[in-house]
């Protein structure tokens, strides 16, 4: 719960109008839950730098769909991740292909 949570925290998901990066934001949720800052930040951008590696086929997809197909992988390779969290990657994914 907590790595979703900080995926939320990261991408700035409900709080802004774009995707980012705010480690910041993670850090303040870390103190909050007494975890370690630098591992929630690190799991994040592992997961975000996973999202980027997802192969798409744009012969197939169009930004919408292929915003699904990285849903579908992520929720399968990610179990643990509540659907908030993968809206979010999903969401900063789309974004940075536009």
């Amino acid at each position: 719960m907590t790595v979703s949570r900080a995926v939320l925290a990261y991408t700035g998901r409900e709080r802004s109008a774009f995707p980012r990066a705010d480690v910041d934001a993670v850090r303040v949720l870390a103190t909050e839950v007494g975890a370690d800052a630098t591992r929630l930040i690190a799991a994040v951008q592992d997961l975000v730098a996973e999202c980027d590696a997802v192969q798409v086929d744009w012969s197939q997809h169009d930004l919408r769909s292929a915003g699904d197909h990285l849903a579908r992988v992520m929720t399968a390779r990610h179990p643990e991740l509540d659907a908030e969290a993968i809206a979010a990657l999903r969401w900063a994914f789309t974004y940075s292909w536009r």
